[in-house]
């Protein structure tokens, strides 16, 4: 009886000494990480295990600020960080008590940190219950880079038509989701079209994860292509987020502030389309497949296809139209933008956009098979914080951020 008493009374001692070192590296863990600028900061203890949840919004690449928050980790207890994006999580990190010393040490390298930790999707559930430190609502976020509107090859006497704009762009979280978006297209080189300042993205977007396997994203206002309206997006997710079904509708018409009419008879009508369609993400070569059905944004009917690859922050695409009128194909690039990390909140800041996108169809003179660009959904960063995305990317930066022995 006696060695069990004191079996007892040493695991206690063990367990009460244990949750008081928890604690005090918990008062210290959230003001560590709010002076290094991340935002919506929420810690919560269940039993022997941390709950750490944040937003990063300083490093262009969600993978880096990932990294960095590992970093700061504290040692000997199991730790589950949660990725937040508009305070929506988006992955779940489970690291066991022992592996971010035995990284740090040396003892475990990147790859088996990343091999050891346990990925999957976020949802609200896992979320702490504490109330949020630095959130990132009401701040001004200033950003502006290169935007390619239109660009044609050899359809003219002139080699290459392109509009080049600089896109001064304002962004501005309202609640948990829900944001603004403002934007001004300033030629830069235009010498395919009579377009001088306009109107660029002017929306309210609603971005939602419903459950653990549904997601949405609703945009109202000003589209590209100079279409004004509604649109969203719904995707149900199967199999640790590589499968997905999916949604799109919408109904628009013209924008009299976006940039003059290229064809009067195609555009200046009201449209409704809608979309359904399956989405597939190798888990080793970080490759996705897209197929969708429907009608395109005059409500012409077909397929369209996709195929893309990340590499890192860089995204390379194939794609192919095929309508009753006319077949049409091309590529799609995501490229990151210089400056890799931006400066802090206070209640503004300014900075440069994080990529330029651009999408290129071997036809471009026509309104048969046109998607609209509405804006970032998080079905997209779903993919940027998917986990076999973690799995493949993250290793390389841990490796350069950790702190060295």
């Amino acid at each position: 009886m006696k060695p069990h008493f004191l079996y007892l009374f040493r695991l206690s001692l063990t367990l009460c000494f244990g949750l008081l070192a928890i604690s005090s590296t918990a008062q210290q863990l959230i003001p560590n990480l709010q002076a290094r600028g991340f935002e919506n900061l929420q810690l919560e203890q269940r039993k022997d295990t941390l709950v750490l949840a944040f937003e990063d919004r300083l490093y262009r690449y969600e993978l880096e600020g990932l990294a960095q928050v590992i970093t700061q980790l504290p040692e000997g207890v199991p730790v589950i960080l949660i990725a937040k994006y508009h305070n929506i999580p988006m992955v779940e990190l489970h690291f066991p008590a022992t592996s971010v010393e035995k990284w740090r040490s040396g003892e475990l390298t990147s790859e088996a940190l990343v091999r050891e930790m346990g990925i999957k999707p976020g949802h609200h559930s896992a979320l702490p219950e504490s109330s949020i430190s630095n959130a990132t609502f009401w701040k001004v976020d200033l950003a502006a880079g290169p935007v390619i509107s239109a660009t044609q090859i050899g359809n003219y006497d002139d080699a290459i038509k392109t509009v080049i704009d600089l896109a001064p762009t304002v962004h501005m979280q309202l609640t948990n989701g829900l944001s603004i978006t403002g934007q001004l297209l300033i030629p830069v080189f235009n010498n395919f079209t009579d377009d001088g300042v306009r109107a660029g993205l002017i929306t309210l977007n609603q971005h939602m994860r419903l459950g653990k396997n549904w997601a949405g994203t609703l945009h109202a206002g000003l589209f590209q292509r100079r279409r004004a309206g509604v649109i969203g997006y719904l995707t149900r997710y199967f199999w640790q987020n590589r499968l997905g079904v999916f949604g799109e509708a919408g109904y628009h018409t013209y924008s009299t502030v976006s940039g003059s009419l290229m064809s009067e008879f195609f555009e200046k009508y009201n449209f409704g389309h809608a979309r359904i369609g399956v989405i597939a993400r190798h888990p080793v070569y970080d490759l996705t497949f897209k197929a969708s059905y429907g009608t395109f944004m005059i409500q012409d009917r077909g397929w369209r296809v996709d195929i893309y690859r990340q590499f890192g922050q860089s995204i390379i695409g194939i794609f192919g139209v095929h309508t009753p009128d006319l077949p049409n194909a091309g590529f799609t690039l995501r490229l990151p933008l210089p400056i890799r990390k931006y400066p802090a909140f206070k209640r503004a800041r300014i900075r440069t956009l994080p990529h330029l996108r651009y999408e290129y169809k071997f036809t471009g003179q026509t309104f048969r098979g046109l998607s609209i660009h509405t804006g970032t959904t998080i079905q997209e960063q779903i993919w940027n914080y998917h986990p076999d995305f973690i799995r493949n990317n993250l290793a390389p930066l841990l490796t350069s951020t950790r702190p060295e022995q």
